[in-house]
């Protein structure tokens, strides 16, 4: 697993929908293998120029399981005592878990998924998506999750937001969705700005490891 880039934003960069400081990490990681794998939490500890630690920041990834050669974003936001960018100099990085598992594939294996019919609107800075899911599986698929992650003109990751389906899509039919991205503190529209676009991904949702 490659991390490819990763960044900070504080609250007064990031619109969240909270008075309380806010600071995010948001980036993208790699699976540089030729398996389906688990895809790993992150954990960032914030140190300031003598090597102390300052706090900590773990992300996680849109969805459990990352495919082979995929590029996957990770994203989390910390909202209360965190410090703000500005207050550490370095960062270390490390997995929550070991790389290179698969033990959540039988659990939250998403073959047979599919997104049809998107569409997606903007009125100011709020965006709208609708479509269905179809259930290509031999089974019901129940929890599933339908996330948007959103780049920026330059094409660097900026944030996300989501939906879950609140019935099982039935073997062989299709749901449909609707959500948008107001009221999420992860909206990540007012980063992105003009310019920027979106990529779905279809799934279930998981707990992720913990540092």
């Amino acid at each position: 697993m490659t991390i490819l880039s990763y960044r900070f934003l504080s609250s007064g960069l990031y619109r969240a929908d909270n008075e309380d400081k806010a600071t995010f990490v948001l980036g993208e990681m790699q699976n540089t293998t030729d398996r389906v794998l688990d895809a790993p939490s992150l954990q960032f500890v914030l140190l300031d120029d003598g090597g102390n630690v300052v706090g900590s920041i773990n992300a996680d990834p849109i969805l459990p399981l990352i495919q082979p050669s995929e590029v996957m974003p990770f994203l989390s936001g910390i909202f209360g005592d965190e410090p703000d960018p500005s207050e550490w100099s370095t960062e270390e990085v490390s997995l929550c878990g070991p790389w290179g598992t698969a033990d959540r594939h039988d659990r939250y294996d998403a073959t047979g998924l599919e997104l049809r019919d998107v569409a997606a609107d903007q009125a100011d800075d709020n965006l709208s998506i609708r479509g269905v899911v179809f259930n290509g599986r031999d089974a019901p698929a129940e929890g599933v999750w339908i996330k948007a992650a959103i780049y920026d003109a330059d094409g660097v990751f900026a944030g996300w937001f989501w939906d879950s389906l609140d019935v099982a899509v039935p073997a062989g039919k299709t749901a449909r969705f609707d959500f948008d991205s107001s009221g999420n503190p992860h909206d990540p529209v007012g980063v992105a700005g003009p310019g920027y676009r979106y990529k779905l991904w279809v799934g279930f949702d998981s707990s992720f490891s913990f540092c």
